[in-house]
């Protein structure tokens, strides 16, 4: 997996501070991002997360009404977490102006393959660069990730319901949906380009992943990315179902253990999450 997946276009060069007029020779995304964030928007943080650096100095570039925006100092601070870790922490929104959700079968196969198959130690699922936008952290980079993760998730605890295990099935949907601390219930992740198909149909317990003839390109993958991940978790349920020397006990102790398994790669994996 690249974690800088999405960083396009030549990097910009600059010493102490950026001069404003090389901001023509950043990635038109990450220049579209800022113009169309109300709050605000990272702009070097795709660009500093390409020089490896682990602790930085950024600028925010706002609007200020007039024809030029300025540029703001600011800190970012890179945390070592785990998934689970920074899933139960915040919310997380991925605001209008991100690219849709555009993985394919290539990048969930890879995905699944890297985080699951594979993953014998903790697993290095990449970089999240984050910011304060009060209710939830806006995601800058790191959407394609975060949101296959909670697909995968959603396919998980399905799963533990489905099969007979309802306390392990809430105990993932604590990390998809959960009450704030006004005791309002959100969704973890908060999406607006995919709104309501991912949260009425995939992220809501019981939701239907049926995508109906209006739904859109970005729709139709977030349903095959879901579909992949539960055909995959269904196939790890039946092939242990199908073991003949095994009792039901023990095929139904076995199903728990192997979906705990996934369960806990995901959770363990090890993430940088870039903070403003």
């Amino acid at each position: 997996m690249n974690p800088d997946a999405g960083i396009t276009g030549p990097k910009p060069t600059y010493r102490s501070e950026p001069d404003p007029r090389h901001f023509n020779e950043l990635p038109t995304t990450l220049i579209r991002k800022a113009l169309g964030s109300t709050h605000g928007v990272i702009i070097l943080a795709a660009v500093d997360l390409a020089f490896g650096l682990r602790r930085s100095r950024l600028w925010r570039l706002r609007d200020d009404g007039g024809e030029k925006g300025h540029l703001k100092h600011m800190k970012i601070t890179c945390l070592d977490k785990q998934v689970g870790q920074f899933l139960k922490e915040s919310f997380y929104r991925i605001p209008r102006f991100q690219r849709p959700y555009s993985w394919d079968r290539t990048n969930i196969e890879e995905f699944w393959n890297d985080a699951v198959v594979e993953n014998e130690a903790q697993y290095f699922i990449g970089s999240f660069v984050v910011y304060d936008d009060k209710t939830a952290m806006g995601v800058v980079d790191g959407q394609q990730r975060i949101t296959t993760i909670t697909l995968l998730l959603c396919a998980l605890r399905n799963a533990f319901d489905r099969e007979g295990f309802p306390n392990l099935a809430k105990g993932i949907h604590g990390l998809i949906e959960r009450t704030d601390i006004s005791d309002q219930r959100f969704y973890v992740l908060q999406t607006e380009t995919s709104y309501p198909y991912l949260q009425e149909h995939i992220q809501k317990f019981g939701g239907k992943p049926e995508a109906g003839s209006d739904a859109g390109p970005e729709e139709q993958l977030l349903k095959q990315a879901f579909e992949y991940f539960q055909g995959n978790v269904n196939d790890v349920v039946a092939a242990i179902k199908l073991q003949p020397n095994l009792s039901q006990a023990k095929k139904t102790a076995r199903v728990q253990e192997e979906l705990a398994k996934i369960r806990d790669k995901i959770f363990k994996s090890k993430a940088h999450l870039y903070c403003s």
